[in-house]
């Protein structure tokens, strides 16, 4: 089933359950429940088609819900990007710890916004660009970016996992604090 087809099939289950509420309000308190049920549990396990990648709109849909969860803003946009050229296990660690650690961020920042992209670049090159919400000012120890966290010792390798895939692809990875604004910002590019 396409992602367009299953956004449409969400889109009108909500909407076929939202008149079922109204003509149960009055009548059927248990009925009512159980379908307030069901749509909890339909939007908590659904995974959004974000982009035409399996494992990607998994791990987006998983960091959603977190997101959802603590109050982060959380917006993505991919352009016709695709990423097929990265093996899934190195898709998962890319994604999922650019995204843990903006999450982070935002958890010990006054705003709390995520903003996510992807886009080719002149026919050529794939782009991934992420800024989140950062009070805190990045720590630099050897010449990298430095876990936050009082446990060092057990912490810290996200960063390291996503260069080192990174690398396997021939890619770069760039970033930067703007101080003015409290964002962190990281772009990829493959």
């Amino acid at each position: 089933m396409s992602c367009e087809k299953i956004n449409m099939l969400l889109h009108d289950f909500n909407k076929y359950c939202s008149v079922i509420e109204s003509l149960l309000l009055e009548e059927q308190k248990e009925a009512l429940s159980i379908i307030q049920t069901l749509k909890t549990r339909l939007t908590e396990t659904f995974i959004g088609c974000y982009t035409e990648n399996k494992v990607l709109n998994a791990i987006l849909s998983e960091k959603l819900k977190v997101c959802n969860e603590n109050s982060i803003s959380f917006k993505c946009y991919f352009e016709n990007t695709n990423f097929d050229f990265i093996n899934e296990l190195d898709l998962v660690s890319i994604f999922s710890n650019l995204i843990d650690n903006a999450i982070e961020g935002c958890f010990v920042s006054e705003e709390k916004n995520i903003y996510l992209s992807s886009y080719v670049l002149n026919d050529t090159y794939v782009v991934i660009k992420i800024e989140n919400s950062a009070d805190l000012k990045p720590e630099i120890y050897g010449g990298s970016l430095a876990t936050l966290k009082s446990d060092k010792a057990n912490h810290g390798f996200g960063i390291k996992s996503i260069l080192k895939a990174v690398k396997l692809y021939d890619g770069n990875m760039q970033w930067e604090y703007d101080d003015k604004n409290n964002l962190f910002k990281a772009v990829i590019i493959f």
